[in-house]
């Protein structure tokens, strides 16, 4: 007789009671799990999309990384807009070498600094003389040491009042002062006299006293009177008088400085006298182009484009069956294809305006596009850009201002007052004549389509501050959108001719930047993307997990149900058999 139902052994779940096992083959926990598990896949699902957008996230991290190397390497050689940006243009620093007319080092008499900027030349110099200090130094007086008395009668020094420096400081000497506290009491007052006294020990027993003036030049100088005299009973061996420092330049040009720095006399341009050349000997001082600066900035360029190559051909691989790499991360990626297009254009393309068979591109100055065929490390990748070191720096030697002109923007005026002061990739002409209608206040811009003349207004307002001049501003949809000019005169009204040119430096430069912008660029824009679906997902997998959470317990108040029915039939199971068994104990 069946005395009991059997469906497994029971566990405690959420304070519940369920079967988790049976030998019947019914196991009531791996029911609920799988069950529960069936529920909660769209969670999973969408788990697997978050975790994809990190790999995507890192991947336009990296991008990102890449193309602000890009962009500021790029913004190196691309003459920055605005003013005083000198420093910031590769192609404005300068280097400077010193030669003698003799056989001696140049370098030796001056030391020569350019700042970025600086007008190239060639100067000749002689240095005249070496700015000097006014010394005074006493006889050489006995006493014992340092420590010694020297303020008294029949003692090296009287007492009384000194007047130092050229600024007339007092120091007064007392009687029994020592040679120690002599001379700490004139260095109280240095700062005030200009003034420093020194110890100097001849040999034991004997001493000098040195007063030398803390700065060099004539405005230096200045003469013990009579009661300072009478301090110094011991007297003088000398008191020079300082000079300044003498350069000539050219051999027309004297010109003196009250110390041995001269950093006034020609614009960006300083000298640090070091030794006085001989007579009859000058220097040549040259100012060149740092053809060293720009052959580097080049080579970060090329290094630059060539890391993001790299990277596309990372993102876009196949396997041998055509589909994308596990380590495509962007392979489907629409910003990546539209960034990779904005370079590519920019960077195989002709700078327009450049005339008289110049070079007009990147392949007419040593850069040639190749293929790489790959390594251990990167796949093979199409158009990456090898520099023919040799004509690289042949071209930037012979043609310093035509390779500029591949990656800067330039302009050229026959009106000094005016200039560009900043610009982006809507310009779209490389002549221009500016009409400056101050009478009317009227100022347009003629170029030439094809063989027509076209005339368009410019906008127009004053400068800010004192400044008299005016700000002009090509109006959007104009070719001359994003251009803008500063015209620093109130002058007649007269026409001004411009051209311009906008090398690859400056237009990639300008495409980087909207890429890379922090509130509209492409990669601010799909970043912000992937965050907003990823909390979309998170917000969707939270409200799943409570319905599955909900369901679960729904099962296990069933399952829990099952097993109360169970323990009943099982208690009246029990009974019937006990029934059974005294009728038969009865019989």
């Amino acid at each position: 007789m069946v005395t009991s139902i059997n469906l497994g052994s029971f566990s405690t779940e959420n304070g519940r009671t369920v079967l988790s096992g049976s030998a019947s083959g019914l196991d009531t926990k791996g029911l609920i799990d799988g069950l529960t598990t069936a529920k909660r896949l769209p969670a999973v699902q969408l788990e697997d999309k978050i975790k994809q957008n990190a790999a995507r996230s890192d991947a336009y991290a990296e991008l990102k990384t890449i193309l602000n190397n890009f962009r500021s390497i790029s913004d190196f050689l691309r003459n920055p807009p605005g003013v005083n940006n000198e420093d910031k243009d590769a192609f404005s620093y300068r280097m400077t070498s010193v030669s003698h007319s003799g056989s001696e080092t140049g370098s030796n008499f001056i030391k020569v600094t350019a700042a970025a900027g600086a007008a190239t030349s060639s100067i000749g110099i002689t240095v005249d003389s070496l700015a000097t200090y006014n010394v005074k130094l006493t006889n050489t007086f006995s006493v014992t040491d340092e420590n010694t008395t020297v303020v008294g009668a029949a003692m090296p020094f009287v007492p009384g009042t000194l007047t130092l420096g050229a600024s007339g400081v007092n120091v007064t000497l007392s009687g029994g002062d020592t040679l120690n506290q002599v001379v700490a009491k004139i260095n109280a007052v240095k700062q005030q006299s200009n003034v420093e006294a020194s110890i100097i020990k001849v040999s034991n027993g004997n001493f000098r006293l040195s007063l030398r003036t803390m700065d060099t030049g004539t405005n230096q100088n200045y003469t013990l009177n009579a009661p300072s005299l009478a301090v110094f009973s011991m007297g003088f061996a000398s008191q020079i008088d300082a000079v300044n420092a003498q350069i000539t330049l050219d051999g027309t040009t004297t010109v003196q400085r009250q110390n041995n720095s001269f950093d006034d006399v020609l614009p960006d341009l300083s000298f640090e006298l070091i030794q006085k050349t001989a007579i009859g000997d000058s220097l040549t001082v040259k100012v060149e182009e740092d053809k060293d600066q720009v052959f580097e900035a080049i080579s970060g360029f090329v290094n630059r484009y060539n890391e993001f190559r790299v990277f596309l051909a990372k993102q876009t691989e196949l396997d041998d069956n055509g589909k994308p790499k596990d380590t495509a991360i962007l392979a489907s990626s629409s910003t990546l294809r539209s960034v990779a297009a904005r370079i590519n254009a920019e960077i195989a393309g002709i700078v327009e305006g450049i005339s008289g068979g110049d070079p007009d591109r990147l392949t007419d100055i040593g850069l040639k596009f190749t293929d790489f065929s790959g390594d251990a490390d990167n796949p093979a990748t199409k158009n990456i850009i090898q520099i023919d070191e040799a004509d690289l720096r042949a071209a930037i030697s012979s043609n310093f201002d035509a390779v500029r002109r591949i990656f800067t923007f330039d302009y050229t005026t026959d009106n000094p007052d005016i200039s560009v002061f900043s610009r982006n990739n809507s310009l779209a002409v490389s002549s221009v004549t500016l009409s400056i209608d101050h009478t009317n206040g009227v100022y347009q811009a003629t170029y030439m389509d094809g063989a027509t003349p076209v005339t368009i207004n410019m906008d127009a307002r004053a400068m800010s501050g004192s400044v008299p001049g005016l700000v002009l501003t090509g109006q959007a949809g104009t070719v001359l959108e994003g251009l803008t000019l500063l015209y620093t005169s109130l002058s007649d009204d007269l026409s001004i001719d411009l051209d311009l040119t906008q090398g690859v430096g400056d237009r990639l430069y300008n495409s980087l930047d909207a890429v890379l912008d922090d509130d509209s660029g492409m990669l601010t824009t799909e970043l912000e993307s992937i965050d907003d679906q990823n909390t979309r997902m998170q917000n969707e997998i939270d409200r799943i997990d409570q319905i599955v959470s909900d369901y679960r317990e729904t099962l296990l108040e069933q399952f829990s149900a099952l097993e109360a029915s169970i323990s009943k039939a099982n208690l009246l199971l029990q009974s019937l058999a006990a029934n059974s068994a005294a009728q038969n104990s009865n019989n």
